[in-house]
């Protein structure tokens, strides 16, 4: 199961997670509008972990298991000439 962690989600828990860790989390739809974003059609993420998930009706699934594996990904953004800003890739 491949579930999405933000990096202020990380430093206000303080998570230290590493591969092998053994974890047992709630965890809520990812936001799908973000990941396409981010990721378009490369990559689908379906469950992220948020400490505030309860604060809203929603479904949630506990989970429980053994890291397999981290990855860490970074985006910046940049202004278009509309006005808006969009993730770039570069």
């Amino acid at each position: 199961m491949l579930v999405w962690l933000t990096d202020w989600q990380i430093a206000e828990d303080h998570l230290l997670i590493e591969v092998g860790d053994s974890v047992e989390w709630t965890v809520y739809p990812a936001d799908r509008d973000w990941v396409w974003r981010l990721f378009g059609d490369r990559l689908a993420i379906d469950w992220q972990l948020d400490s505030y998930g309860e604060a809203v009706e929603q479904p949630s699934r506990r989970v429980s298991g053994r890291v397999a594996e981290l990855s860490s990904v970074r985006c910046r953004q940049e202004r278009a000439p509309e006005g808006r800003f969009r993730l770039s890739d570069r």
